[in-house]
């Protein structure tokens, strides 16, 4: 779980909604991010000062073990082992082309971390149009493999990915 929100001049107060019985509501959701009430929703993209927002990381005993968005334990530990800045991005269902930053210092390629979150197809893509060499890095990038993806929605997995996932 993250220790603590990115810097808001307004959050002060941010609170995991993991509910143990979930009960659908009729406007979707799903196990991973809860099934929030329209009104619940809609007040989730209203910043203020405390806030309760639905979150399948909450589950697990650590972030990507059992949360229903899985991370091997070997790209979990480099994770938290990064000295410095991490930029993360994710690609699913191999509908994007992964760049690679630009304009990037020697001072930052020391002291940044860049993690691409992939599915599973999206790695078998790399590893056949690429040279992604055993260290699992294809140009700045250190490829991760996301296992049991919380929707069938490339697209809305990563979005949830983006928006939830924290180092």
């Amino acid at each position: 779980m993250p220790k603590a929100p990115s810097f808001s001049p307004v959050l002060k107060k941010l609170t995991y909604i993991h509910e143990v019985n979930l009960t659908r509501s009729e406007f979707g959701g799903s196990e991973f991010g809860g099934y929030p009430s329209l009104k619940q929703r809609s007040d989730s993209y209203d910043i203020r000062e405390s806030m309760s927002v639905h979150c399948g990381f909450v589950r697990g005993v650590k972030p990507g073990h059992q949360t229903g968005f899985e991370i091997d334990d070997s790209d979990l530990l480099e994770m938290e082992t990064c000295p410095g800045v991490v930029v993360a991005s994710a690609v699913f269902g191999s509908f994007d082309l992964i760049r690679q930053p630009k304009n990037i210092s020697e001072h930052a390629k020391k002291n940044v971390c860049f993690y691409m979150l992939v599915d599973e197809e999206t790695e078998m893509f790399i590893r056949n149009s690429t040279d992604l060499d055993d260290s699992k890095r294809f140009g700045l990038w250190r490829i991760v493999v996301v296992h049991n993806l919380p929707y069938t929605d490339p697209r809305r997995t990563g979005k949830a990915s983006g928006s939830r996932i924290r180092f």
